[in-house]
Protein backbone atom coordinates (compact mmCIF):
# COMPACT_ATOMS: atom_id res chain seq x y z
CA UNK A 1 0.00 0.00 0.00
CA UNK A 2 1.80 3.45 -1.41
CA UNK A 3 0.92 6.47 1.18
CA UNK A 4 0.21 9.36 -1.47
CA UNK A 5 1.97 12.08 -0.34
CA UNK A 6 0.59 14.73 -2.48
CA UNK A 7 -2.27 15.07 -0.32
CA UNK A 8 -0.34 16.17 2.77
CA UNK A 9 0.56 19.19 0.65
CA UNK A 10 -3.22 20.42 1.29
CA UNK A 11 -3.25 22.24 4.66
CA UNK A 12 -7.21 21.24 5.02
CA UNK A 13 -5.91 16.87 5.11
CA UNK A 14 -2.15 17.83 6.70
CA UNK A 15 -3.61 19.90 9.95
CA UNK A 16 -6.19 17.28 10.53
CA UNK A 17 -3.36 14.34 10.55
CA UNK A 18 -0.90 16.76 12.40
CA UNK A 19 -3.85 17.04 15.32
CA UNK A 20 -4.29 13.51 15.31
CA UNK A 21 -0.74 12.43 15.86
CA UNK A 22 -0.46 15.31 18.31
CA UNK A 23 -3.30 14.24 19.60
CA UNK A 24 -1.95 10.34 20.12
CA UNK A 25 1.45 11.07 21.25
CA UNK A 26 0.00 13.70 23.84
CA UNK A 27 -2.38 10.84 25.38
CA UNK A 28 0.53 8.63 25.31
CA UNK A 29 2.37 10.88 27.55
CA UNK A 30 -0.29 12.31 29.81
CA UNK A 31 -1.10 8.15 29.91
CA UNK A 32 2.40 7.43 31.26
CA UNK A 33 2.30 9.81 33.53
CA UNK A 34 -0.92 9.43 35.19
CA UNK A 35 -0.76 5.25 35.56
CA UNK A 36 3.00 4.69 35.07
CA UNK A 37 2.70 5.34 39.32
CA UNK A 38 0.17 3.27 39.85
CA UNK A 39 1.33 -0.01 37.60
CA UNK A 40 5.04 0.66 39.64
CA UNK A 41 3.13 0.41 42.60
CA UNK A 42 1.13 -2.83 41.30
CA UNK A 43 4.62 -3.99 40.17
CA UNK A 44 6.11 -3.06 43.75
CA UNK A 45 2.79 -4.96 45.73
CA UNK A 46 2.98 -7.99 43.53
CA UNK A 47 6.15 -8.84 44.25
CA UNK A 48 5.98 -8.05 47.82
CA UNK A 49 3.06 -11.15 47.61
CA UNK A 50 5.04 -13.50 46.09
CA UNK A 51 7.72 -12.76 48.72
CA UNK A 52 5.17 -13.40 51.66
CA UNK A 53 3.64 -16.40 49.78
CA UNK A 54 7.12 -18.03 49.65
CA UNK A 55 7.55 -16.97 53.37
CA UNK A 56 3.91 -18.32 54.09
CA UNK A 57 5.34 -21.54 52.31
CA UNK A 58 8.78 -21.28 54.20
CA UNK A 59 7.12 -21.33 57.55
CA UNK A 60 4.72 -24.07 56.71
CA UNK A 61 7.30 -26.62 55.76
CA UNK A 62 8.86 -25.45 59.11
CA UNK A 63 5.71 -26.01 60.60
CA UNK A 64 5.47 -29.64 59.18
CA UNK A 65 9.04 -30.73 60.05
CA UNK A 66 8.20 -29.54 63.42
CA UNK A 67 5.18 -31.39 63.27
CA UNK A 68 7.18 -34.95 62.38
CA UNK A 69 9.97 -34.20 65.00
CA UNK A 70 7.60 -33.55 67.77
CA UNK A 71 5.34 -36.79 67.54
CA UNK A 72 7.92 -39.02 69.25
CA UNK A 73 8.83 -36.67 71.75
CA UNK A 74 4.92 -36.16 72.82
CA UNK A 75 5.14 -40.06 72.92
CA UNK A 76 8.26 -40.12 75.29
CA UNK A 77 6.65 -37.51 77.18
CA UNK A 78 3.72 -39.06 78.01
CA UNK A 79 5.76 -42.11 78.84
CA UNK A 80 7.76 -40.21 81.42
CA UNK A 81 4.21 -38.32 82.21
CA UNK A 82 3.16 -42.39 83.61
CA UNK A 83 6.60 -42.72 85.26
CA UNK A 84 6.50 -39.47 87.34
CA UNK A 85 4.05 -38.44 89.83
CA UNK A 86 3.97 -34.29 91.21
CA UNK A 87 3.64 -34.37 94.71
CA UNK A 88 -0.28 -33.88 94.01
CA UNK A 89 -0.35 -37.41 92.91
CA UNK A 90 1.70 -38.79 95.13
CA UNK A 91 -1.38 -37.75 97.51
CA UNK A 92 -3.95 -38.54 95.32
CA UNK A 93 -2.26 -42.22 95.04
CA UNK A 94 -3.08 -42.84 99.36
CA UNK A 95 -6.66 -42.15 98.43
CA UNK A 96 -6.60 -43.86 94.64
CA UNK A 97 -5.35 -47.47 96.85
CA UNK A 98 -8.03 -46.48 99.73
CA UNK A 99 -10.77 -46.61 96.85
CA UNK A 100 -9.39 -49.21 94.84
CA UNK A 101 -9.14 -51.64 98.16
CA UNK A 102 -12.66 -50.56 99.25
CA UNK A 103 -14.75 -50.90 95.98
CA UNK A 104 -12.81 -54.66 96.19
CA UNK A 105 -14.30 -55.63 99.63
CA UNK A 106 -10.66 -55.30 101.12
CA UNK A 107 -9.36 -53.19 104.26
CA UNK A 108 -6.24 -51.40 104.54
CA UNK A 109 -4.94 -51.84 107.79
CA UNK A 110 -1.82 -49.60 107.05
CA UNK A 111 -0.87 -47.54 104.69
CA UNK A 112 2.36 -45.16 105.24
CA UNK A 113 5.06 -43.34 102.94
CA UNK A 114 8.68 -44.06 104.08
CA UNK A 115 11.58 -41.87 103.82
CA UNK A 116 12.14 -40.73 99.74
CA UNK A 117 15.89 -42.04 98.21
CA UNK A 118 17.51 -40.04 96.00
CA UNK A 119 19.05 -41.71 92.52
CA UNK A 120 20.81 -40.49 89.67
CA UNK A 121 19.91 -40.60 85.82
CA UNK A 122 22.18 -44.14 85.45
CA UNK A 123 19.91 -45.87 88.66
CA UNK A 124 22.92 -45.16 91.39
CA UNK A 125 21.54 -43.99 94.92
CA UNK A 126 22.64 -40.80 95.84
CA UNK A 127 23.52 -40.57 100.01
CA UNK A 128 25.25 -37.21 99.24
CA UNK A 129 22.56 -34.26 99.22
CA UNK A 130 25.36 -32.08 98.10
CA UNK A 131 25.36 -34.10 94.83
CA UNK A 132 21.71 -33.78 93.49
CA UNK A 133 21.21 -32.12 90.38
CA UNK A 134 19.09 -31.32 87.71
CA UNK A 135 19.36 -35.27 86.97
CA UNK A 136 18.29 -36.38 89.84
CA UNK A 137 15.04 -37.96 90.82
CA UNK A 138 13.42 -39.22 94.12
CA UNK A 139 11.80 -42.37 94.90
CA UNK A 140 9.36 -42.79 97.44
CA UNK A 141 8.46 -46.14 98.99
CA UNK A 142 5.18 -46.54 100.76
CA UNK A 143 4.22 -49.74 102.74
CA UNK A 144 0.87 -50.99 102.71
CA UNK A 145 -1.15 -53.88 104.70
CA UNK A 146 -3.96 -55.59 102.98
CA UNK A 147 -6.67 -57.83 104.40
CA UNK A 148 -9.54 -59.66 102.45
CA UNK A 149 -10.71 -62.66 100.04
CA UNK A 150 -7.47 -63.44 97.42
CA UNK A 151 -9.90 -63.55 94.99
CA UNK A 152 -10.86 -59.81 95.77
CA UNK A 153 -7.02 -59.12 96.40
CA UNK A 154 -6.04 -60.12 93.09
CA UNK A 155 -9.00 -57.72 91.41
CA UNK A 156 -7.18 -55.39 93.38
CA UNK A 157 -3.72 -55.96 91.99
CA UNK A 158 -4.80 -55.76 88.61
CA UNK A 159 -6.66 -52.35 89.05
CA UNK A 160 -3.62 -50.98 90.59
CA UNK A 161 -1.94 -52.15 87.40
CA UNK A 162 -4.21 -49.96 85.44
CA UNK A 163 -3.60 -46.42 87.22
CA UNK A 164 -2.92 -44.11 84.70
CA UNK A 165 0.34 -43.42 86.59
CA UNK A 166 3.37 -46.12 87.28
CA UNK A 167 4.14 -47.90 90.48
CA UNK A 168 6.81 -50.44 91.10
CA UNK A 169 6.14 -53.65 93.58
CA UNK A 170 9.40 -53.92 95.49
CA UNK A 171 8.28 -56.59 97.59
CA UNK A 172 5.08 -58.37 98.26
CA UNK A 173 4.29 -60.74 101.01
CA UNK A 174 0.63 -62.56 101.09
CA UNK A 175 0.03 -64.69 104.34
CA UNK A 176 -3.11 -67.09 104.48
CA UNK A 177 -5.18 -66.26 107.78
CA UNK A 178 -4.86 -69.42 110.30
CA UNK A 179 -7.79 -67.79 112.12
CA UNK A 180 -10.49 -71.01 110.98
CA UNK A 181 -13.26 -68.27 110.77
CA UNK A 182 -11.43 -66.44 108.08
CA UNK A 183 -11.05 -69.44 106.14
CA UNK A 184 -9.68 -67.69 102.35
CA UNK A 185 -9.12 -64.68 103.75
CA UNK A 186 -5.20 -63.35 103.29
CA UNK A 187 -3.25 -60.56 104.63
CA UNK A 188 -1.06 -58.66 102.13
CA UNK A 189 1.89 -56.40 103.01
CA UNK A 190 3.74 -54.82 100.51
CA UNK A 191 6.23 -52.24 99.76
CA UNK A 192 5.40 -49.89 96.42
CA UNK A 193 7.59 -47.20 94.54
CA UNK A 194 6.49 -43.99 93.19
CA UNK A 195 8.98 -41.70 91.34
CA UNK A 196 8.97 -38.52 91.14
CA UNK A 197 11.24 -35.33 89.71
CA UNK A 198 10.06 -33.22 92.79
CA UNK A 199 11.82 -33.24 96.35
CA UNK A 200 9.36 -32.37 98.50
Amino acid sequence: MKINLDSFKDKNTLYPFLAIIFLFIFGWIIGKILFFDDISNMKKKLNIQKNYLIEIEDYQNQINNLNLRLGPLKEEQASLSRLFHNKNEIENLYQELSTIAIRNGLTIVNLEKLEKEIYDIQGNKITDEQSIDNDTFYMIPVDYSIIGNFIDYLRFRAQVAELQKSLNFQSELINLSEDVDRVGEINSTATIAVFSLEGE
